[in-house]
């Protein structure tokens, strides 16, 4: 079995409290949004042995139990702005027999943070959008060598997005090191002063600099919000105005202009008893000035009146870009054709 399956095996403990966040957004709406890629996340903080990690953005506990699984001698500070999520959080977290080894903090990021003592050996951001200051902060916080596991940075302004590529391009002070969430999360090593300085990254290599990375997050965006059917979050990712087209495999199968289409994900959204289950998977970005396409598979699961279905895809995507952002103009799905029964082949698995 592959490290990759391991992982996935594991976090696969805490799939019910996923689903679990998926569903409270939906009904708080509220900013608990989950993150997609808990085996990645497992996998960095356990490559490092991490025993003492701090996370900010609890939500309602989910990473932060994955975070306290990297070692058997993890213990995780965490630290929640919403009291709601704090209480469910500490809830969550009893039940699964993790709350000796995390600690759900109340309150604004910096005020706990002035009242912790560090060092940190890992450092997770999973709220709204980093600052540079925030940034600074956790750089703080970790030991020399230490991991800042950054997520959201697509969510921060533009202007915030330059200054952090300013900060994460000083060799001195970082190191790229990694990815997950299909490039939407970026890890990077504080670098140990006075010691030598890796060779830095470029800005045009680095997160939002880069249009590879731009649509991975945008990508990252697409998935979260439709495994919590949110409507208007979806929408926000696709070209706006009539020039947007879609060839579906629903019926009437082809979608022209992004009022159209969003109808069509309304009534889609509404067929599911349950949130729906969604993944991608060999996902490839071709980019070109203003214009970029991506080929994948995409995966979904979920029940409509009663009936269970799992399904893959094929999909190609078209993207232009939109007031300086990458938007979806263009969203082709099908699925593989029986040339003998001339019947769309729906159980193909990978």
């Amino acid at each position: 079995m592959s490290s990759v399956q391991t992982y996935a095996d594991e976090v696969a403990r805490f799939a019910t409290l996923q689903a679990a966040t998926r569903s409270h957004r939906r009904h708080h709406g509220c900013n608990a949004y989950t993150f997609e890629d808990g085996a990645g996340l497992l996998a960095l903080a356990r490559a490092e042995s991490a025993a003492r990690i701090l996370e900010l953005g609890t939500a309602i506990g989910y990473t932060a139990c994955i975070l306290a699984s990297a070692t058997e001698q993890t213990q995780v500070d965490t630290i929640e702005g919403d009291p709601e999520h704090v209480a469910l959080a500490r809830n969550n977290i009893r039940d699964l027999g993790l709350d000796e080894r995390v600690t759900v903090h109340s309150g604004d990021f910096f005020e706990v943070m002035a009242d912790l003592n560090g060092p940190y050996d890992l450092a997770f951001f999973d709220g709204l959008g980093p600052t540079v200051r925030l940034i600074a902060t956790l750089r703080n916080v970790l030991r020399p060598g230490g991991l800042l596991v950054c997520g959201n940075l697509a969510h921060a302004g533009t202007a915030e997005r330059r200054s952090i590529a300013v900060e994460f391009e000083q060799s001195g002070r970082w190191q790229l090191a990694g990815s997950i969430e299909g490039g939407g999360t970026l890890a990077f090593r504080k670098i140990n002063p006075g010691a030598p300085s890796p060779t830095g990254k470029s800005r045009k290599e680095l997160f939002m600099t880069s249009d590879e990375e731009q649509i991975h997050a945008l990508r990252t965006e697409w998935l979260e919000a439709a495994q919590s059917r949110d409507l208007d979050r979806i929408m926000e990712t696709y070209y706006p105005g009539p020039d947007y087209l879609a060839y579906d495999v629903m019926p009437p199968f082809i979608f022209e202009g992004w009022e159209t289409f969003r109808a069509h994900w309304k009534r889609f959204f509404e067929m599911f008893d349950r949130d729906p289950t969604f993944e991608r998977a060999d996902t490839k970005v071709h980019c070109s000035g203003d214009v970029a396409f991506t080929t994948g598979l995409t995966r979904f699961v979920g029940s409509i009146g009663g009936k269970a279905f799992d399904i893959w895809t094929r999909e190609t995507l078209g993207y232009r870009k939109f007031e300086g952002n990458w938007r979806i103009i263009h969203d082709h799905v099908s699925v593989p054709i029986d040339l003998d029964t001339g019947i769309g082949i729906t159980d193909f698995k990978l």
